[in-house]
Order: structure tokens, then sequence, then C-alpha cells
């Protein structure tokens, strides 16, 4: 982590951008929207650069991406949000800054947008899975660089994810006494969850869609293909799954 982490001028960040989305990565799927992060007094600071940037809406990509960015294939996915440090401000001595998962549904996924380390702490390769994806752990460390990660997901409809940034040791524990944590939502929007409008996400919508009574271009990507179907699919039986887990508590 820099001694002292600051805002960047627009050249350098012009240039972190290219780092952040280097040629051949997939999209980051609209125009960049800034999650600013600051620290003043005892008190971390989260909020969006341009409040009109959130929620973003994910998209599908038809080709197929390969190797490491596979992992996005047959998925709504986005990268607008990106981290980035605002003013002037250091961690305390031997901390770094940390994010982790407060809130999100199940079958949002994250994925790292770079290789980047953390000196002493940790090291990330771009599309490892972060923030509870694939059994990881539930945060990260964040060198303070602007840091644009993709999320995911296969199932249509709006999605939040809540995160906490807070000062941390080497495993990401939180140190007494430093800078009181802030939290931040993200919002995702991703297709039509109920093409029938029926205001029930259910077997209908698929019977519905299957007959063409409905817009079948449910992930909104502009073309009619078995992936619609699929998510619609995918939609219905998390909605069961969320209906079956809330019977039992």
């Amino acid at each position: 982590m820099p001694s002292t982490l600051v805002l960047n001028s627009a050249v350098a960040l012009a240039a972190t951008m290219l780092a952040n989305n280097p040629a051949g990565s997939p999209p980051l799927g609209g125009p960049m929207s800034h999650v600013l992060v600051t620290v003043a007094g005892d008190q971390f600071f989260v909020g969006f650069e341009n409040a009109s940037l959130n929620p973003v809406a994910l998209g599908t990509n038809v080709a197929g991406f390969e190797e490491e960015a596979a992992v996005l294939n047959r998925h709504g996915f986005n990268a607008q949000y990106g981290w980035l440090v605002s003013g002037f401000w250091a961690p305390p001595p031997g901390a770094s800054v940390w994010m982790r998962v407060i809130d999100q549904a199940e079958h949002l996924k994250t994925y790292i947008g770079r290789d980047y380390t953390v000196p002493g702490v940790a090291s990330y390769t771009q599309f490892e899975p972060i923030l509870g994806t694939a059994g990881s752990v539930d945060r990260f460390a964040w060198n303070g660089t602007m840091l644009h990660n993709y999320t995911a997901t296969q199932v249509l409809g709006t999605h939040e994810a809540t995160y906490e940034v807070y000062f941390g040791d080497a495993q990401g524990n939180v140190i007494p006494g430093s800078a009181a944590p802030a939290q931040v939502t993200l919002t995702f929007t991703f297709g039509t969850a109920d093409p029938n409008g029926d205001g029930r996400v259910d077997i209908d919508d698929l019977y519905d869609w299957h007959q063409s009574r409905v817009d079948r271009d449910v992930d909104g990507d502009g073309a009619v293909t078995d992936l619609d179907g699929d998510l619609l699919m995918r939609t219905i039986r998390d909605g069961e799954r969320e209906l079956m887990s809330s019977s039992r508590r």
C-alpha cells in the first residue's frame, strides 16, 4: 500500500483505466461508475462519483470469452463500478484497505478485474474469484489503484450487493481503534425476470416464452437465443429455492 493514497490526475487515471481493461478483456459494460473511497478523521466515507450510474445493467456475450474470462460466458456481467481513492489519506502502520461482503444474493459472482498485489498481504490475478465466489473468502485487500471487478449472474432481475470498506491486518481482521468502516450498496439490473408481467416469476413465464406470447429476448441483448430460455429457467429455479428456504425459517 502506498504511504499516501491520492486521487490521481486525469492522465494517470487514463493510464490506470487501460491497465484495468487490457486489450482482449471483456468490456466494462458502459461508462465507468466510480465508487469513491476516502478517510476523514476517524471515519471511512464511500459514495458514488456519479449517482446516475447506479444501478448498472448486466449484459451478455454471445460469442463467448476464452481462457480465464470464460467464467463470464452464459452470464450477465458488468464491470462499470470502479473502486477509486478520493483525497489524500494513508492507512495506519501495518494496515491495508479491505472490502468485505455484508449482504448479497448467493447467485452473484465477483471476479478480480486485473492483476495486482498488496505487498506482504495478498496477490490477485485477473478473473480470480473473490467475495465468496467459488468458495473464496468473503473479503479482499485493495492496494488503492482504480479497480473494476466483474460481477456476474445467471439470474434475471434486480440484485444488490452491500460491501464494507475498512482497515484490516494482513489476515483481513479489523484493526481496533482504526477509522470506522463505511458501507456501500451496488445495484445491478439484468434483463426481464417476469416476461408475462403478471407479477410472479414462475413456470407460466417459461411456458409463455416457449409459446412466443411474450418478448423472448429476456436478457436484453437484442437477439433471441437458447441462452434466453436457459436464464429464464435458472431464474425461476432460484425463486423456488428462495421460497423453500424462507418457508424453513
